[in-house]
């Protein structure tokens, strides 16, 4: 499932085989839960993303939020909302061309303040994500779009078989 994401067309020039062709980048936020955590960070560590996991257990408070994302971003300032979103669409320091953030226990995470939770989804979906995936190009002098991911996840609390009567071998997940 995905809450939003836009797909932008880059026009790359194929030296292999010269000519141009295609490259999309559709930046988004995704669901992921605990069992599928594990092979995801080895995908994103084995494609040189740089990844970012936040705490949803400990990040429950918006300076919470602020001074970790500062710190794992390695922010020159993360006073406030407004520099930590000039930051977030900077990240020249940073050399990886793929970023991803994860989200772990999301039902924790910023539960003291749900607005501001929402607040912080809304910036990735409609600031973020469409920064890197396009506008990087009109607003940054020789700006390149950037894949740019986050990940949400799930937790599993059981697994319930359904009854023999109607079994017909699937199981029940139950998320939250």
């Amino acid at each position: 499932m995905v809450f939003g994401g836009l797909v932008f067309y880059v026009l790359h020039f194929n030296f292999r085989f010269g000519k141009l062709s295609e490259v999309i980048i559709e930046n988004k936020i995704s669901f992921v839960d605990k069992v599928e955590l594990v092979s995801l960070k080895e995908r994103l560590n084995d494609l040189n993303y740089f990844v970012v996991t936040v705490p949803g257990k400990k990040v429950r408070t918006f300076r919470q939020y602020l001074n970790f994302m500062g710190k794992k971003f390695k922010m020159p300032d993360y006073a406030g909302f407004a520099a930590y979103s000039d930051w977030m669409t900077d990240l020249s320091w940073i050399p990886n061309q793929k970023i991803a953030v994860i989200i772990n226990k999301y039902d924790f995470f910023m539960n003291k303040n749900p607005k501001l939770k929402r607040l912080i989804m809304n910036s990735f979906e409609d600031d973020i994500l469409p920064f890197w995936e396009k506008d990087v190009v009109q607003f940054m002098v020789g700006g390149k779009p950037r894949i740019f991911e986050v990940y949400i996840v799930r937790q599993i609390t059981s697994l319930i078989r359904t009854s023999p009567e109607s079994f017909n071998g699937s199981l029940l997940m139950m998320y939250f």
